[in-house]
């Protein structure tokens, strides 16, 4: 593997994601030798080394050449901060490369979790919160 980067949306810092989605991914990689029975693993750690998200290609078959791989993901709603991507390439169950990719990706939308940081989780999607009086005539009748 040779490089990666945000394709979509495109925007003037590669490895910084400003939205939740949606968003593709592209990692670059060289094949010197033969492909029959490939294998491509993408996976999403956070800072803390959290596995996030993993994903598969199976069954691919490349003749030596430079292959840009394209990841398509309809949303990726995780919370502001640092996040690293791992991919790799085997043929046959045989590793062919396996990179923790550099430079780490940055994903700077707006907090929308919890305020707090140890309540606010992993991911990072809206809510809409309400407090509704409840009609207790309503509700003794529903269950008596």
């Amino acid at each position: 593997f040779i490089s990666w980067d945000i394709v979509e949306p495109n925007c003037e810092r590669p490895h910084v994601l400003d939205t939740v989605g949606p968003a593709t991914v592209r990692f670059v990689v060289e094949v010197n030798t033969t492909v029959r029975s490939g294998h491509h693993g993408i996976h999403l750690f956070n800072n803390d080394g959290l596995m996030i998200w993993g994903a598969a290609a199976e069954n691919l078959q490349l003749e030596p050449a430079r292959y840009e791989f394209t990841c398509e993901i309809s949303t990726l709603p995780l919370k502001p901060g640092i996040y690293h991507w791992m991919v790799s390439l085997w043929d046959g169950g045989r590793e062919l490369d396996l990179w923790n990719c550099v430079p780490a990706m940055q994903i700077n939308t707006p907090p929308m979790a919890h305020p707090q940081d140890q309540w606010a989780g992993l991911l990072n999607m809206p809510c809409h919160f309400a407090a509704n009086l409840c009609n207790d005539t309503e509700m003794v009748e529903s269950h008596g």
